[in-house]
């Protein structure tokens, strides 16, 4: 029967008191019986968490490996479940789902560093995670094709550096990953961040964007000195007022404590 079904929401119900090891079995389980879903297109993962009640998500490892290759996955959405940042588990999911063209993982903290990884989904063109681009990460050239993604969003509050040139960085980082990317959006309704996420999206990513692709090269490079005076001005309009993200919501994207997995 499994193997015709097309679309699986899963809603996990572990015990808070649970574990490590426990939590790692069931998220064994859960995953490894995907295994033989051969014709599933969508896909919903959901272990229901309370932030505010100081739960966090809980900790995949390398159990999202167990479900196996699934060429027929499109759509993923996986919430309260993240992977280890330290491990190479993220880079491994390229294998599992080379089809998959939207992956929602809202609670899976990331970096440069981590979309790097990403980076490796050979078909994705949307992707959700909890991003942080506060501090830029030096990206390398790929060495393997990259992916059509359009859009990146953030299912957090704006993480910007207040810095011109980090936040340069962190879009030629980003075109460099995806070079078909549109815009980066974030989770966010306050007015002084989301001044800062637009002036990201319409001066500084359409600047790199025209200087890495734009033809004719010599004269992307002719104008570029003027181009980045004119944005550095109107970048301290921008900036004035700028509230920067609470350091409490910051804790949670730039670290990632090995305590367990599941609800603390």
């Amino acid at each position: 029967m499994s193997r015709k079904i097309t679309v699986m929401r899963l809603e996990l119900e572990l015990c808070s008191e649970d574990g490590v090891d426990d939590t790692c079995r069931e998220l064994e389980k859960t995953f490894g019986g995907l295994r033989n879903a051969s014709c599933l297109r969508e896909l919903h993962v959901t272990f229901p968490i309370q932030p505010e009640e100081g739960e966090r998500p809980m900790n995949a490892y390398d159990s999202i490996e167990k479900m196996g290759p699934h060429l027929s996955l499109e759509h993923i959405h996986i919430s309260g479940i993240r992977i280890n940042r330290d491990h190479c588990f993220i880079r491994k999911l390229a294998a599992l789902w080379p089809n998959v063209r939207t992956l929602s993982m809202p609670s899976q903290s990331a970096s440069l560093k981590e979309l790097e990884e990403f980076a490796r989904l050979p078909s994705l063109r949307h992707l959700t995670v909890n991003l942080s681009l506060k501090y830029p990460d030096y990206v390398t050239r790929p060495d393997f094709e990259r992916g059509p993604l359009k859009t990146l969003k953030s299912s957090g509050p704006v993480r910007l550096s207040t810095s011109y040139k980090d936040l340069s960085l962190s879009a030629n980082a980003l075109l460099v990953l995806w070079p078909s990317l549109e815009r980066v959006s974030w989770s966010d309704e306050d007015p002084t961040r989301t001044q800062m996420a637009d002036f990201f999206n319409s001066e500084v990513l359409r600047f790199n964007r025209e200087f890495l692709f734009g033809e004719p090269r010599d004269v992307a490079q002719l104008s570029a000195t003027k181009r980045a005076k004119e944005m550095r001005s109107l970048f301290r309009l921008v900036k004035e007022g700028l509230e920067e993200v609470d350091s409490d919501s910051d804790a949670d994207a730039d670290t990632d404590p090995e305590e367990g997995s599941g609800t603390e």
